[in-house]
């Protein structure tokens, strides 16, 4: 019985190229944590995006002082507060001011990231030593005692220490 003997080029195993967006897709999908915090984080935009379709009260700053402190019922179904706001009702525009502030938050950071990531990667290894160097300083103090040092610097006042905080 003779037996057939193969070179390296004949018995490589074609295997279809895939690329680093696909491996990362499947990663994603095989992870059950990710599948929640993606389905948490959709479920919150489109309530945002949603907000005046899904309350039944449009203005979520209407003051209906005869329904104070109501319990949760089908009119108002997370109760009213002390000025008779619909609280399902704000939270549903909450929602929409915070998915803002989150996206905006993410762009900026994004882009800033980009720029020094790039300024690194192009100049070489001294920039991008000085440019770690200053992100590791900046990542060693807490961020509320930087906010505290800025405004006590600029002898602001404490609602502006949030803002400051907030900000850094």
């Amino acid at each position: 019985m003779a037996q057939a003997i193969l070179t390296a080029d004949e018995a490589r195993i074609e295997t279809p190229h895939t690329g680093v967006l696909y491996d990362a897709w499947r990663r994603f999908r095989r992870s059950p944590s990710a599948i929640i915090g993606l389905t948490i984080i959709v479920a919150l935009a489109l309530c945002a995006i949603f907000a005046t379709v899904l309350s039944a009260h449009r203005d979520p700053l209407a003051q209906n002082l005869a329904a104070t402190t109501l319990a949760p019922s089908f009119a108002h179904p997370a109760g009213t507060d002390k000025l008779g706001r619909d609280i399902y009702t704000r939270l549903l525009y909450g929602a929409r001011l915070s998915v803002e502030i989150g996206f905006i938050s993410v762009g900026i950071g994004l882009a800033i990231g980009t720029v020094i990531g790039l300024t690194a990667g192009f100049w070489g290894k001294g920039v991008d030593a000085l440019l770690m160097g200053a992100m590791d300083v900046m990542l060693a103090f807490p961020s509320i005692l930087l906010a505290i040092a800025i405004s006590a610097i600029l002898d602001q006042r404490v609602s502006d220490v949030v803002k400051i905080f907030l900000a850094v």
